[in-house]
């Protein structure tokens, strides 16, 4: 990975990483009114589900976050391209079922943004690892 593109890599992955683990948090703390940032409900009576998910969203950020700056730049690279790897997978797998569950009517519209974010991003993860591997 060059100097530049190792450099966004770095960015980009404390960015989401930042992202999933406040998510996570909040989803832990608070999740309907999580939730509801996104103008969605919670299924009634499901919040300690919705509390699991928000800790396993937490671990994905916080895995993202260990790999753009957790410990010394050896291998770094290499972290970066297989958590991006790993995490594309499970984007992937909440993308489908998340669209599943909406179309299902188990879960409301509102849900799309989470299906819609997953696959966006799940995409160019997949995208940018081959690219770097095709240079």
């Amino acid at each position: 990975m060059g100097g530049r593109v190792e450099s966004l890599a770095r960015w980009y992955s404390r960015a989401v990483g930042a992202m999933d683990a406040t998510t996570g948090v909040l989803l832990m703390l608070a999740p309907a009114w999580t939730v509801s940032l996104f103008g969605a409900e919670l299924p009634v009576g499901d919040d300690v589900s919705m509390r699991f998910v928000g800790a396993f969203v937490c671990g994905v950020g916080l895995v993202y976050l260990w790999a753009a700056v957790g410990g010394n730049t050896r291998g770094r690279e290499c972290r970066l391209g297989t958590v991006w790897r790993v995490t594309a997978i499970v984007r992937a797998v909440v993308c489908a079922f998340v669209t599943w569950a909406v179309l299902e009517g188990r879960l409301g519209m509102a849900w799309s943004v989470v299906a819609l974010s997953d696959g966006l991003l799940a995409a160019l993860q997949m995208l940018f690892v081959r690219r770097v591997e095709s240079s």
